[in-house]
């Protein structure tokens, strides 16, 4: 009897689990819960395009569920895109690439199944920046702007949040650039262009006289670029570049062409016509703005470089020189380092009686031998 009673007792021990083990399954079936054994980042051209959570085994119709987020953000605040089921996959596709090195919160309803980083791009490189322009370090007071140039296409973001500049005379955070909206960068997005606030760089205007000129005469200054900023696939910079701005006096000078220094290529050679200009130029109209011809208007192809701190321009023809008479022309406006073009100059005296050259290009002759 014993023995029945436990081998009863035990029975009913077994159909009380079975009974609670169906009842948990039921509970858990109707909620639905999820587990991702495995989440798979999509790229496409280098960019997070797609999240595939493999084994999620979720129907279609409790799909609402799910939610990715920004870690740590609000878990209310989800990301926007598009969510597909195929069988024991679902798919996130969001409406902007995930960035890298960003970690993200994946929940069903409030719970958090699971929280996932980002990883660098397949085979990405990290971006340098190349060059920042103008090249010396001793600027005139009137600079008017600054080149940054990229070796891979940057982030659409405020780029003033990046780059900082300090002055060295009592290391103080200052404002020297103009946050232009939108930002002045090529189409490929690897050169951008800051200018220094040209309302406080012209005397007299409202701009000038309640805050002054954006840096001054006899000053250092340190341009920083953080190595937080990130290029188009998300990853950083990696590294602080900076650059020293030593202020000399005001330029109040244009350029002119016929004090330019040529040297004069020799014929049946492909020697680079050099063109000296006695200042620091503006390094990227440089090189856009200078057309070469011979005697006869025929455009002579070739390439334009520039050296010795944007003091010095080199063309390069595609085709030996010939003996024979040739000219190049300018485009006036083509700036020195203060703004000031061969026509004008950028901070003009409206009040003197200055007569102004109004041919919109100027050019020059030479001869080759």
């Amino acid at each position: 009897m014993a023995i029945k009673k436990i081998k009863t007792e035990a029975r009913s021990f077994f159909q009380t689990g079975l009974a609670f083990l169906l009842l948990f399954c039921f509970i858990s079936c109707s909620q639905k819960k999820v587990t991702a054994k495995e989440t798979t980042v999509v790229w496409e051209n280098k960019q997070a395009v797609a999240l595939q959570l493999s084994s999620l085994k979720i129907e279609t119709s409790a799909i609402d569920q799910l939610k990715i987020n920004l870690h740590s953000s609000a878990a209310g605040t989800a990301i926007l895109g598009d969510y597909k089921v195929d069988g024991a996959n679902v798919t996130f596709q969001p409406l902007i690439p995930l960035t890298p090195n960003l970690k993200y919160d994946i929940y069903q309803g409030e719970t958090l199944i699971e929280t996932i980083e980002i990883p660098l791009p397949p085979g990405s490189e990290t971006p340098i920046v190349t060059s920042i322009f103008p090249s010396k370090d001793s600027v005139p007071e009137n600079l008017l702007k600054m080149y940054f140039k990229f070796s891979k296409p940057m982030q659409e973001v405020r780029s003033l949040d990046f780059i900082k500049v300090y002055d060295l005379q009592n290391d103080s955070l200052v404002d020297v650039f103009l946050d232009l909206q939108p930002e002045l960068w090529d189409k490929e997005r690897t050169r951008l262009t800051l200018w220094l606030d040209p309302g406080r760089i012209k005397t007299d205007l409202i701009p000038n006289l309640e805050k002054g000129i954006p840096i001054v005469q006899n000053r250092e200054y340190k341009v920083v670029i953080s190595p937080e900023w990130k290029d188009y696939s998300g990853v950083p910079l990696g590294k602080e570049y900076h650059k020293t701005l030593k202020v000399g006096k005001r330029d109040s000078n244009s350029p002119v062409i016929t004090n330019w220094n040529i040297k004069i290529p020799q014929a049946t050679t492909k020697e680079p016509m050099v063109i000296r200009f006695n200042e620091a130029m503006d390094a990227i109209l440089a090189t856009e703005v200078i057309t070469v011809y011979t005697e006869d208007e025929a455009i002579v192809n070739g390439t334009f470089s520039i050296e010795n701190d944007e003091k010095t321009l080199l063309f390069t023809p595609d085709t030996a020189w010939k003996k024979g008479s040739y000219y190049f022309v300018v485009d006036a406006k083509f700036e020195d380092l203060a703004g000031n073009n061969l026509n004008r100059l950028f901070d003009t005296d409206l009040h003197a009686k200055v007569t102004l050259n109004q041919e919109p290009f100027q050019k020059r002759a030479f001869t080759v031998n």
